[in-house]
């Protein structure tokens, strides 16, 4: 009985600690996710990239539908996944995508930077791009 004080001071440091990992997940996740998107860019893997790009409910999308027969022959030589900043309930985040890249019909290098709009959805527990698909030009 001379302990009981100890398992209410437990409880709260498990508590907060289970907040911690939940909190440093959601981080890990958002860096991962911003990431493969990039990735998913860089291989040609067009649609895996659209499937990160989602409107939250009630937001107007601001996407066109993406014809990906016109970047048959686009190649992503570089990407770079810069200023990720999420918001203090890690709901939300801005990043800056930089992509070079290049169509097979005329060889011409281009270099465009993207900003971005993160945004955690509650749901599926997955983080997705609000963003437009980058408007690459020959």
């Amino acid at each position: 009985m001379r302990f009981r004080w100890l398992f209410p001071i437990l409880l709260m440091l498990l508590l907060a600690s289970c907040a911690s990992m939940d909190r440093n997940r959601r981080g890990d996740e958002l860096r991962l996710s911003a990431l493969h998107y990039a990735k998913a860019l860089r291989w040609g893997d067009l649609p895996a990239a659209l499937a990160l790009t989602r409107y939250p409910e009630g937001e107007e999308a601001q996407a066109k539908a993406v014809d990906l027969d016109k970047y048959s022959d686009l190649r992503v030589t570089h990407y770079e996944v810069g200023g990720l900043q999420p918001d203090a309930d890690l709901k939300h985040a801005r990043a800056v995508l930089e992509l070079e890249y290049y169509f097979e019909r005329n060889g011409r290098v281009h270099r465009m930077v993207v900003p971005q709009r993160w945004w955690y959805d509650e749901d599926s527990k997955r983080w997705y791009c609000a963003c437009p698909f980058p408007d690459f030009r020959p």
